[in-house]
């Protein structure tokens, strides 16, 4: 019994070791390789210095030794420029192709051998420290991972050089609209470095620091032409601190020549069409009529179609082109309204006529002897008294007609004072709209540069 045990026992302790050896064999072989080393030493970094990779600590934050710093002495200061490669889509918002270059000094990527490192490609913003600045009000932002380099020179600057797809709001000025100008903003800040760790400047370059190629083609076709470019530095207090926001201004003004051809000339044609009936006969009333429901029904629906053709975020105030397109409205309304009160003169004079009239009365004639001077004439007795012989009366050389009456005298003076009131007063609004346009916008009243 005692030797049944004891063997158990041999057994037991024979299986344990085997299986430790096993393990720690498996073990050995799984952490020999290059990728494990790397992969528990920078684990074993983390754990016993608890801080980030030196990669990813900016260098005012590194001492000399190596040893992160709890005090930064300095701040580190990126310069950075802008080539706007191409622009579309301008409604609220616009796409924009970019290049962004940043530019800073690292002295840890500094060496005695005169040595520079220059790659591309994906991976490349994983070689060392860059800065974390971000677009504000950005819609969408895409990195290329094909289409950035990286130049790292002896004396430790390093400049980053990547391709950006932005979506950044463009304002246009509403009120102008269509002789408004468009600014495209785009701001740039720092994510988490205040001021005093990091600063950012503006390349001092030729352009400032932004460049788009004035002579863009594809611009005009979206209906828009460069006027200026423009770049600004301030900083914006977050919290307890300071960032530094980087701003650069597009300026495009609106080409409104397709306004005038397609809006305006329409508009102030129908104005002027609706004026034709006021000197249509006064009788025509079916006419007249029509010329009226035509020109308003006309410059209704040329009214909403303009509507249609705005971005939404005009549509949604009130513009010059609405103030045009309504006072023309108006005028178009006013012309109708005008021949409804005629009409209403002209068909009371027509009820009057329709009224039964006495049987005619046979009229005695007047004669006149010049030579005597003695007025002779021959009155009929059968003539009812207070009734004027509705013939024309002969005295002398002149013929009487009979006067008209007050309704008449009222229709043909609302037409005579409507030919006159209505393109004088229109004459006069379209002199200080176009005034007004013209002061406003700077005099820049060229709708084809």
């Amino acid at each position: 019994m005692c030797v049944m045990i004891v063997l158990l026992i041999g057994l037991l302790v024979t299986k344990v070791n085997s299986s430790t050896f096993d393990m720690g064999d498996s073990f050995e072989n799984e952490d020999t390789s290059l990728g494990a080393d790397i992969l528990f030493s920078t684990k074993e970094f983390l754990r016993k210095k608890n801080t980030l990779p030196p990669a990813q600590i900016p260098p005012n934050r590194i001492g000399e030794d190596g040893s992160p710093v709890t005090e930064v002495k300095y701040p580190i200061k990126v310069y950075i420029e802008l080539h706007v490669e191409s622009i579309r889509d301008i409604a609220g918002d616009a796409t924009m192709d970019l290049y962004m270059i940043e530019a800073w000094n690292d002295w840890r990527e500094a060496n005695k051998e005169n040595r520079s490192l220059k790659m591309s490609g994906k991976g490349t913003v994983n070689y060392c420290w860059i800065p974390d600045t971000y677009f504000i009000l950005a819609r969408s932002i895409y990195y290329s991972p094909s289409s950035q380099s990286l130049s790292v020179a002896s004396n430790g600057d390093v400049v980053l050089d990547r391709k950006i797809r932005l979506v950044t709001p463009c304002t246009p000025e509403v009120w102008y609209f269509p002789f408004d100008v468009t600014t495209c903003k785009i701001l740039i800040s720092s994510y988490g470095y205040a001021e005093e760790e990091m600063d950012l400047f503006w390349q001092k370059t030729a352009k400032g620091g932004i460049d788009f190629p004035f002579e863009y083609e594809p611009l005009s076709e979206m209906g828009f032409h460069m006027i200026s470019m423009s770049t600004t530095k301030y900083p914006a207090p977050y919290d307890t601190s300071n960032f530094t926001i980087l701003e650069g201004q597009i300026q495009l003004k609106r080409l409104f020549s397709v306004y005038i051809y397609q809006i305006y000339i329409p508009a102030a044609l129908l104005v002027i069409l609706s004026w034709v009936s006021f000197w249509i006969n006064r009788n025509a009333t079916p006419a007249r009529a029509s010329v009226g429901v035509t020109t308003v029904l006309t410059m209704l629906t040329l009214a909403t179609q303009s509507q249609q053709n705005m971005e939404k975020h005009i549509t949604l105030e009130t513009s010059l082109l609405d103030v045009y397109i309504w006072v023309s409205f108006s005028f178009v309304i006013t012309a109708m309204l005008e021949f409804a009160v005629s009409d209403f003169f002209n068909d009371k004079k027509s009820r009057a006529k329709s009224k039964p009239r006495p049987p005619p009365i046979k009229q005695p004639q007047i004669y006149e002897n010049h030579s005597n001077h003695n007025h002779k004439s021959f009155h009929n007795n059968n003539l009812a008294p207070g009734h004027l012989p509705s013939v024309p009366l002969i005295q002398g050389n002149d013929i009487l007609t009979p006067t008209l009456s007050f309704e008449e005298k009222s229709f043909i003076s609302i037409d005579k004072t409507a030919r006159m009131i209505f393109p004088i007063v229109f004459i006069l609004f379209n002199i200080s709209y176009w005034g007004y346009v013209y002061v406003k916008t700077t005099g820049e009243f060229t709708p084809n540069t």
